[in-house]
This record gives C-alpha cells, structure tokens and sequence, in this order.
C-alpha cells in the first residue's frame, strides 16, 4: 500500500480529540489529523517536521465527491485555514483530484512566509501518493 507522505492518520473525534466509535464523516464533527509532516517524508521526521490539527468537517458531499474542512487557531481573526478536496472527471473520463486550502487572518501571512513551500510540498506528495495507489488498485 502506498503511504501518504504527508498527512499520516486522521480520525473523527471529539473536541477533546478524543476518538468516537463511529467514525462516519459527517458534517459538525470535528477531525484529528496527524502526524502531518513538514516537510513530507516517508521517513520518521524530526519533533519539530511533526504538525497536527484539529478541524471541523464543514461539507461532506458524497454526490458531488467534495470535503471540506476548517481548522481556526486561537480567534478566526488570528488564523483559519478553509481546506476543500474535490474528484470529477474530466474530458477523457480520468478522476481529476483537487485540492486547496485557503488561510485568512492576521497571522495567516506568517504562515505564507514560513510554511508556504512546506504546504505546498506536502499537497504535491499526498496527491501523486493518491495517484500512485489508485493506479496500483485499478
């Protein structure tokens, strides 16, 4: 099974990130996502390439094949990160996978300035890690 280099586990939990039986993703439910590496590595990274967040699913659209998510640190006006992720067809009739995360806030430039380039490594990593197992299934 190909692993994804960036984000390792998730799990539905409760707001005190603790995992509940049903771990259905449904809208209002909150999701533990980590260990997410920065960098992204197969390897086992250091303490400080570990990240984790807390989100709350916002749009679970099965028929759409769209997820959202929206992780708030501190008050919304600090930081918040919007992360949708879409499949669709294209002209051919091959899966498009898409995937963006948005960050708003005042300390949302300081997470462009230092982490930006990080992000975008670990989104390029989890895609062609998503490419490369579903190649290998069908």
């Amino acid at each position: 099974m190909t692993r994804n280099p960036f984000v390792r586990d998730s799990k539905v939990v409760d707001s005190s990130k603790r995992p509940l039986d049903d771990q259905t993703l449904v809208e209002g439910r909150y999701l533990h996502v980590a260990p997410v590496h920065l960098p992204p590595t197969l390897g086992e990274p250091s303490t400080f390439q570990k990240q984790e967040a807390l989100v709350v699913v916002n749009v679970v659209d099965h028929e759409n094949c769209h997820l959202k998510w929206t992780s708030i640190v501190g008050a919304s006006f600090l930081l918040k990160a919007e992360r949708w992720q879409s499949l669709s067809l294209d002209e051919s009739g091959k899966t498009k996978y898409e995937s963006f995360e948005v960050f708003s806030g005042i300390l949302a430039h300081i997470v462009k300035f230092f982490m930006q380039d990080k992000l975008n490594q670990g989104f390029a990593a989890m895609a062609q890690a998503l490419k490369k197992r579903t190649e290998k299934e069908t």
